[in-house]
């Protein structure tokens, strides 16, 4: 693959990638989704009771967004940055992985409850 076609392909998973998160993310701060089994931030503390599935999924959703929006931004960058090689490939290879940030910053905000 060519070095402008990495640029290309990280640009738009990455954008990709981040647009998602931010979006499922949404209904989480929103306090629309109620205690399931399928969506959600699905930590123990999560199920102890209604009020705590609400305060960690609207946290957790506000992470998410946070974490998704700048994976997009970073995902944008790369249709205006020189065409990558090396060390700058893989670091923008590992971007959607900011979201685990969020997601211990979530299991953090769970565990003080």
């Amino acid at each position: 693959m060519t070095v402008e076609k990495i640029n290309l392909v990280l640009g738009i998973s990455n954008t990709s990638i981040g647009l998602v998160l931010a979006l499922l993310a949404l209904p989480l701060m929103k306090e629309k989704v109620k205690m399931n089994e399928w969506y959600g931030v699905k930590f123990s503390k999560s199920y102890e009771s209604d009020e705590l599935w609400y305060k960690i999924n609207k946290k957790g959703g506000e992470y998410m967004f946070r974490w998704g929006v700048v994976t997009a931004l970073l995902g944008l960058s790369c249709f205006v940055q020189p065409p990558m090689e090396g060390v700058l490939m893989w670091v923008n290879t590992a971007v959607p992985l900011l979201f685990l940030i969020g997601v211990i910053e979530t299991y953090v905000f769970a565990w003080k409850l």
